[in-house]
């Protein structure tokens, strides 16, 4: 099952997207301002040759997807201040369920819900 940021987190990541972006920001591919957002917490691993490090070296990472052209901007959870890495728990692998509470959405639209805007 994905791990998923929570409410309180989805907020922060919204507050952090409006205060570095700004109201409207084109995608610089498509020059649309149609984003989505998905709560989805991702793990960009480090490739190594040492398998003890592998799950160590990681980059906590949300997804801001452009719907009309589909490229994708990366946001750094921890260095934006939507979690810590306590709350991220990237170093224990095996017990996804305790990275992050589980939210009830899934992608957001930037623009379609109130507190978004």
């Amino acid at each position: 099952m994905p791990i998923r940021l929570t409410e309180d987190q989805q907020h922060k990541l919204f507050q952090h997207i409006r205060e570095k972006w700004g109201q409207n920001r084109p995608c610089p591919m498509c020059g649309h301002n149609k984003w989505t957002v998905d709560a989805t917490v991702y793990r960009l691993a480090a490739m190594t040759t040492e398998t003890a490090a592998a799950n160590h070296i990681v980059q906590p990472l949300a997804t801001v997807r452009c719907r009309h052209c589909s490229n994708m901007v990366l946001i750094h959870l921890t260095q934006s201040g939507v979690a810590t890495p306590t709350e991220l728990s990237l170093a224990a692998p095996g017990q996804p369920e305790s990275i992050v509470g589980m939210a009830t959405s899934g992608s957001v639209n930037i623009d379609s819900k109130d507190e978004t805007h």
